[in-house]
């Protein structure tokens, strides 16, 4: 995600353009990470919470796995958390004491749920 500007022209945005830049300051400024992943577990869609919490220096994760970003215990953690999102179709919440890249340990209520689409 980008910055974006401060203003925009209501009068000439479509509602889908609108809704894009609503959805991309709540990403933006959200103080937890928020992510979305394919069916497969690739990485679409990162905030900068997110970037911020697992490397040092922003960088693209989009098209990584969890195994390429956490430890391998981690990522069999989310990785299985995934799977029952996805086949029971309804959301889970869990607490879960993650890692990032600079070794400090957060307690976080993780909220998982299925998107309806492709």
């Amino acid at each position: 995600m980008g910055a974006w500007p401060a203003r925009f022209d209501h009068a000439s945005t479509t509602p889908i353009s609108q809704s894009y830049v609503c959805l991309s300051a709540i990403m933006d400024n959200a103080p937890f990470p928020i992510f979305l992943k394919d069916r497969q577990g690739r990485y679409q869609l990162v905030n900068r919470r997110f970037e911020e919490w697992y490397f040092a220096s922003p960088r693209s994760i989009v098209g990584l796995r969890d195994e390429d970003i956490m430890s391998k215990e981690a990522a069999k953690r989310a990785t299985q958390t995934d799977r029952t999102v996805l086949t029971k179709g309804v959301p889970v919440q869990f607490e879960r004491s993650l890692q990032g890249t600079n070794h400090a340990t957060k307690d976080v209520l993780v909220t998982k749920f299925p998107i309806e689409g492709d």
